[in-house]
């Protein structure tokens, strides 16, 4: 009967690319936080993101920030200029 060879002893370097790989596959359960639009909905009963008139779903397409931009908007829309 002959013995089986020895194994041959494990890289450094691959051990330690092993350990990396498990560090970094380790799973981060984080709680998914509610969006703006749930927690209105929660707090004031209104969902953000529903039309008003036929209550289906709105998509935001752009933000406007500049002024001239908004009161040229708001104009079109028959809406007033002046802040609240």
């Amino acid at each position: 009967m002959i013995p089986p060879p020895r194994p041959a002893p494990p890289d450094r370097e691959a051990l330690r690319a092993a350990k990396k790989l498990r560090r970094a596959t380790k799973l981060r359960i984080v709680p998914e936080e509610p969006g703006w639009a749930e927690l209105l909905e929660r707090v004031f009963g209104e969902n953000g993101f529903a039309c008003p008139r036929c209550r289906g779903p709105m998509v935001l397409r752009c933000l406007v920030l500049a002024p001239p931009a908004t009161t040229k908007i708001l104009q079109s829309l028959a809406k007033g200029t002046a802040p609240p």
